[in-house]
């Protein structure tokens, strides 16, 4: 028997798949907890799985309608940018915080990832070209599909030898001194640019 945290965006169509997995998982007699908004409280009890209710600042909010009168297409980007920030950016880091604090009392198994949109196949062929996870291959895996791939995770110690080698040299990592490092470095490649072409008469 494993023990599962299973963090989920408080977005009803996150929610729902990650329902049935969790669900999933705890018939086939794994320890499971879900980590997400109390309004999700009550159905992820009648599966009789405990639930950790995120913080109200991690909660997603909704956007407003755009003004009466506004062109579709500056409508169409100004709530895809309001979505952007009030689903993704603004409460990232208090989930980030309560997703810290249930890893610090949940040991860490397995790396489980899928869909085939956006940036998630790139994410996906990464996690399986380390090792330290599976490639579902899908957008819409099924339970059966999760569960099988979880009991491939938990019958060899690879991936979590792997993901533990991972974390490693992630907590040695400083990506913000990198950035600023890479930052400074375009700043004086732009400095020198302009000086060339300064001296050479041009104007940039």
């Amino acid at each position: 028997m494993a023990r599962y945290l299973v963090a989920v965006s408080p977005i009803p169509g996150h929610v729902a798949p990650m329902l049935a997995v969790a669900a999933n998982l705890r018939r086939r007699g794994h320890e499971v907890r879900m980590l997400t908004g109390a309004a999700f409280r009550d159905p992820i009890a009648a599966q009789g799985l405990p639930c950790s209710v995120l913080p109200a600042d991690a909660a997603v909010m909704r956007s407003g309608p755009a003004p009466d009168g506004t062109p579709s297409l500056i409508r169409r980007w100004r709530t895809g940018r309001s979505e952007l920030r009030s689903g993704f950016l603004d409460p990232i880091v208090a989930q980030f915080r309560a997703l810290t604090a249930e890893l610090s009392r949940t040991d860490y198994d397995a790396l489980l990832v899928a869909g085939d949109t956006a940036d998630k196949p790139e994410v996906a062929a990464r996690v399986a070209y380390t090792g330290a996870g599976i490639d579902l291959g899908t957008a819409r895996p099924g339970p059966a599909t999760v569960a099988a791939a979880v009991d491939r995770v938990l019958s060899s110690g690879e991936f979590r030898s792997t993901a533990t080698r991972l974390g490693q040299h992630m907590a040695k990592a400083a990506p913000f001194d990198v950035i600023s490092d890479v930052l400074a470095e375009v700043g004086a490649d732009r400095s020198l640019t302009r000086m060339s072409a300064s001296r050479n008469g041009e104007c940039r």
